[in-house]
């Protein structure tokens, strides 16, 4: 998932970031020049409307943001792409599942740190270069058997001196399907464990010298996978929450309910459904029934799950979706009438003037007439000033 607010890798010889091909599709939005894929000038004013939201913190959510927006725009009918789709695809921000560089037609649209985005850029932080051998071919299920899909994996890092220990969540590859972790000569030893809401996992453990005489073999023999690995999770008997509803207040806001009893997290987002607790924007997290979401942006689906959290567990989410309507001007504009026998102008029509819809019951014609005529006597006065004075 790439920050759009985020710094990369930085690549060998001084070569640009992955960073700079957001920077460039933000820039391409905002310009008013034109290539083969960029059919967008909305302006700061645009640009900022659509970036000035919590929500939009991923290439992702940008992505289906713009979408909603304009997505029915295609002004090259011939690249089977819209305009939004064309101008990430142009900045390589696509599933490229076979890494070649090239977005085919299987590969999906709006996505960051997924491949090379171009020639001269490294594979990005969670995309790196594959060390021969080292790929962990596994599975996920419960005691019974039944297959468990995870969130993700927790991978904590252990070293002599716990100080040094960290944490990080990684996910199966993609193309393959396969985990790639590697452990550090130096490591202790490396935990892997499945992340799923409403389970609790047991962690696959290696050690420095396990690990990388696993690997040896596996180069030997030139595989690409050390060991296969079965992960066995077991509900943790923390009951998911019940009665969550979302009811709308207007067009950018919406209430959000549950029954009480208990802790609870609640996570947002626009790009996806979330799957657990951090996969998305914490809006709510405590004690609550009841949560007030507003400033939302128009036109957008939104997605909730709540959690019920008990000490470091934390239940199986449950879901809901709002969509915000799209705004319609409440007011219309058009220009004003012209009086009878009101003497011809020889230029450009003014701009349109704010009148009320025509069935408030209230005039819209004649109290124009007055100020239109005040506007004619100011500019024919004007007119003969400057005449008798030059």
């Amino acid at each position: 998932m790439t920050d759009l607010s985020g710094t990369n890798y930085h690549t060998t010889g001084g070569d640009p970031d992955e960073e700079f091909n957001i920077a460039s599709l933000l820039w391409d939005l905002y310009d008013k020049d034109s290539e083969t894929g960029d059919y967008f000038s909305l302006g700061v004013d645009g640009t900022w409307k659509i970036l000035n939201s919590p929500n939009i913190t991923t290439v992702r959510s940008l992505y289906l943001s713009l979408n909603k927006s304009y997505g029915k725009k295609d002004t090259n009918t011939t690249d089977g792409l819209n305009d939004v789709d064309a101008l990430f695809v142009l900045h390589r921000f696509y599933y490229d599942v076979d890494r070649d560089g090239t977005r085919d037609a299987n590969e999906s649209i709006g996505y960051g740190n997924t491949g090379p985005a171009h020639p001269w850029v490294q594979y990005p932080r969670n995309d790196k270069p594959r060390i021969p051998g080292t790929g962990l071919e596994f599975s996920v299920s419960d005691q019974s058997g039944n297959s468990v899909e995870p969130n993700a994996f927790v991978v904590n890092v252990r070293f002599p001196d716990s100080g040094t220990d960290f944490t990080y969540l990684t996910w199966p590859d993609p193309g393959d399907g396969y985990l790639w972790v590697v452990v550090p000569d130096n490591a202790l030893n490396v935990e892997l464990t499945p992340l799923a809401s409403g389970y609790t996992g047991e962690p696959f453990i290696q050690t420095p010298e396990e690990f990388w005489e696993a690997v040896k073999m596996a180069q030997a023999e030139n595989k690409s996978t050390y060991d296969s690995h079965r992960f066995i999770v077991r509900e943790n008997g923390v009951a998911a929450p019940e009665g969550f509803m979302a009811d709308s207040i207007n067009e950018t806001a919406v209430r959000l309910v549950w029954n009480g009893g208990g802790s609870f997290v609640l996570v947002g987002g626009i790009d996806h459904r979330p799957g657990y607790p951090g996969d998305g924007e914490t809006v709510f997290e405590g004690s609550g029934s009841e949560y007030v979401d507003s400033g939302l942006l128009t036109g957008v689906t939104y997605y909730y799950t709540l959690f019920r959290v008990e000490e470091d567990k934390v239940s199986k989410g449950v879901s809901v979706s709002f969509e915000t309507e799209i705004v319609q001007p409440l007011l219309k504009t058009t220009t004003a009438p012209k009086p009878r026998n009101a003497p011809s102008i020889n230029k450009s029509a003014s701009p349109g003037k704010t009148i009320l819809p025509a069935d408030s019951g209230q005039s819209t014609g004649n109290s124009r007439y007055p100020l239109l005529i005040l506007v004619i006597v100011a500019a024919l006065i004007i007119w003969y000033w400057r005449r008798k004075n030059h």
